[in-house]
């Protein structure tokens, strides 16, 4: 069956932010008198806003009244932005922030309402991703999902066991050549 729809993700796949939210991250962290380390950011790679303040805030083991706190100071950027500066936006048929769903990565939710407003079953959509929990996310929804490893910050371990497939830059990906999963 051909790929009737890829699905990017936005941070680390077609913007390398991914670093760039690590390092507001370990800045905010930092001005506090706290440590963010590398492996507290791949707790919160994929994860929508509400999610990863919430990890942020339990992990540097602060009050839950801080989680607004946290948002307002980190997310300064967003994905119509992103996605100007790049000059995808005229590209890019359907966008959906996983603020929008219910769940953040690693559950399926921002997967299939891509899915779903494009149109596609889930079974004919292939995913690009570079974090574990977006490949979790992409697997949960019932798609093909390859890892496109971030060089700026890497994916947790096990991403490349998780994927369907792994490559090594996004020049690479060519939907044509890709063998969709049986679902």
């Amino acid at each position: 069956m051909p790929v009737a729809a890829v699905i990017f993700d936005l941070d680390g796949v077609i913007v390398d932010s991914e670093i760039w939210w690590h390092e507001e991250r370990v800045a905010w962290a930092a001005e506090r008198g706290l440590r963010w380390t590398e492996a507290d950011t791949h707790e919160v790679m994929g994860a929508n806003s509400s999610r990863w303040a919430r990890i942020m805030r339990e992990r540097l083991g602060l009050e839950e009244r801080d989680e607004p706190a946290i948002l307002e100071a980190v997310v300064q950027r967003v994905i119509d932005a992103a996605l100007g500066a790049t000059g995808l936006w005229d590209e890019i048929p359907v966008v959906v922030s996983s603020d929008e769903v219910a769940h953040g990565k690693p559950e399926p939710d921002v997967y299939l309402e891509a899915a779903r407003r494009l149109r596609v079953p889930p079974g004919e959509c292939l995913v690009v991703e570079d974090s574990v929990n977006g490949v979790r996310a992409g697997v949960a929804a019932g798609m093909t999902v390859i890892l496109v490893p971030n060089a700026s910050v890497p994916p947790a371990p096990g991403a490349d066991a998780i994927a369907h497939y792994v490559l090594g830059n996004l020049r690479d990906l060519d939907p044509a050549t890709i063998r969709l999963r049986a679902q």
